[in-house]
């Protein structure tokens, strides 16, 4: 009987975690528990007393149902996520508008979406980029963008 409580506070436990954080973090052990519970339940009612020697049952089904659960269901949750790219990671591929000239020894600037970053050429590059020339910014190196001549295709 006293497996009940064991499991369901494994479950509540678990589910209580899941809902505290935005990942997928418990969710497998909550399905364990909650199998395993549902087992702790049916020997109990059936066998009394006499459930006691069936708990490794109990631990071993908690065991597989959650490996199972990571097995299955994580591969389908993860393969949906897209990446996002968040702050200056977010700049890569834009383009923008030289303000100063950019050449190979000298930094420039450039206006990308109203700010103005400091830019340095790519190494690809051997040209330097005139003023009112289109840039996109293929790398962030420190606070430069690794620039590029933007070709208009």
């Amino acid at each position: 009987m006293i497996m009940i409580y064991v499991w369901l506070a494994i479950f509540l436990a678990s589910v209580f975690i899941e809902l505290a954080l935005p990942a997928l973090v418990s969710v497998w052990f909550a399905a364990g528990s909650f199998v395993s519970l549902i087992l702790a339940v049916i020997f109990a009612a059936a066998m009394g007393d006499a459930a006691y020697g069936l708990i490794w049952l109990e631990v071993l089904v908690f065991i597989i149902v959650s490996v199972a659960t990571i097995i299955l269901i994580r591969p389908l949750v993860w393969n949906k996520r897209k990446e996002l790219r968040t702050n200056v990671d977010s700049m890569i591929g834009k383009i923008g508008i030289v303000e100063d000239e950019i050449s190979k020894y000298v930094y420039g600037s450039a206006k990308f979406e109203g700010l103005v970053w400091s830019c340095k050429l790519a190494d690809s590059e051997n040209e330097p980029i005139k003023k009112d020339e289109l840039v996109e910014i293929v790398k962030i190196d420190g606070n430069k963008a690794i620039v590029v001549k933007h070709n208009e295709e």
